[in-house]
This record gives structure tokens, C-alpha cells and sequence, in this order.
């Protein structure tokens, strides 16, 4: 334990000190948390986590969490979670999910997703997904799983799948695969197999393979 948490635990005789960055959590006898600076002085209620250096997830005593800065500063509700380095998603205390960017401003509902470093794929809180771009802007609806450099698979809502170009525009339905020679193996939603070339044109039917 760190001797400047040990000390500060004999002089306040409080149950519990844990020790993160520059702040302590303390328990108290009664079961109840607060937070101390490193000057040991009182700073709020609570008791928190770091996730990521830039903000706190705090838990209040009734069980509902608050986002804090590094300063310890009260910023929003909910419990914040690192997307990457553009992106939190943010559960509220009703359980619904909200995206946040890098100065924790709202951007909009849903959990996202990395896709690559152009897209994320975000479940609104009916259980529907959307693709949305690096801007966080929408894009179309489905969830996106990257087939190559030209090319992803998107998964609508109904199940079925549809090929997208690397801007995100509609190519053709079905589900694609690398194949020989560059061209792709393309698995219809009847569960029927297509090859076709490069650009997504159509060749033959079939699966072709290495």
C-alpha cells in the first residue's frame, strides 16, 4: 500500500484507503465512499475508477454513476467506456447507451463499434444497428464487417446481407469472400454461391477456391 495512503488512513481512522493516481477512494465505517485528493482533502462523494486518464467514473452511494474530469470536476451522468481515441460510450443509469466524443459532448444514441478506421457500427437501444462514419455522421442502416481494402459485408436488421463499396454505396446483396485472382466468392441470401470479378461484376455461379 502506498505509505502516504497508510498514513493518511491512521489519522482519519477511516475503514478503507485505496489509492488511484491522485485520488483516494475511502470507505467509511458505515459502508458509505468518499474521494480525497492527495492533499487528503475531502473532494466528493463517491467512489471511482480510472479508464482512461482523462475522466473518472464515479459511483455514488445509491448506485448511479457520474463522469468526472482529472481535476475531479463534474461533467455528466452515466458510466463512461473508451470506443478509441475519438469516442466513449456512455450507459445511463436506466440502462440506455449514448456516444460521447473526446471533450465528453453528446454525439448521439447507441453503442458503437469500431469498423476500421472510417466507420463504426452503432446498436441503437431497440437492438437495431447503423453505420455511421469517423464524423460520427449516419451513413446506412446494418451492422458492417470489413471483406478487404474495397470492399464490406453488412448485415441488415432482417438478416440479410448486402456488399458495400468503400464509400459505403450499395453494390449488390449477399456476402462476400476473398477468392483466387482477385476475385471474390459471393454467397446469396437462398444460401446459392456467385463468383464474381474484382469490381463486383458477375462471372458464373459457383464458389471458387484456393
Amino acid at each position: 500500500m502506498n505509505k502516504k495512503c497508510m498514513f493518511f488512513f491512521i489519522i482519519v481512522n477511516l475503514a478503507v484507503c485505496v489509492y488511484t493516481q491522485d485520488f483516494y477512494n475511502v470507505q467509511k465505517d458505515n459502508g458509505s465512499w468518499e474521494i480525497y485528493n492527495r492533499n487528503n482533502s475531502y473532494v466528493t462523494t463517491g467512489r471511482l475508477e480510472n479508464f482512461d486518464g482523462n475522466y473518472y467514473n464515479v459511483q455514488k452511494d445509491k448506485g448511479n454513476w457520474e463522469i468526472y474530469n482529472r481535476n475531479m470536476s463534474y461533467v455528466t451522468t452515466g458510466r463512461a467506456f473508451v470506443v478509441d481515441d475519438r469516442y466513449y460510450n456512455v450507459q445511463k443509469d436506466k440502462g440506455n447507451w449514448e456516444i460521447y466524443n473526446r471533450n465528453m459532448s453528446y454525439v448521439t444514441t447507441g453503442h458503437a463499434s469500431v469498423v476500421n478506421d472510417r466507420y463504426y457500427n452503432v446498436q441503437k437501444d431497440k437492438g437495431n444497428w447503423e453505420i455511421y462514419n469517423r464524423n460520427m455522421s449516419y451513413v446506412t442502416t446494418g451492422r458492417a464487417f470489413v471483406v478487404d481494402d474495397r470492399y464490406y459485408n453488412v448485415q441488415k436488421d432482417n438478416a440479410n446481407w448486402e456488399i458495400y463499396n468503400n464509400n459505403m454505396s450499395y453494390v449488390t446483396t449477399g456476402r462476400a469472400e476473398k477468392a483466387p485472382n482477385g476475385n471474390y466468392n459471393v454467397q446469396k441470401n437462398n444460401g446459392n454461391w456467385e463468383i464474381y470479378n474484382g469490381n463486383m461484376s458477375y462471372q458464373s455461379t459457383g464458389r471458387m477456391s484456393y
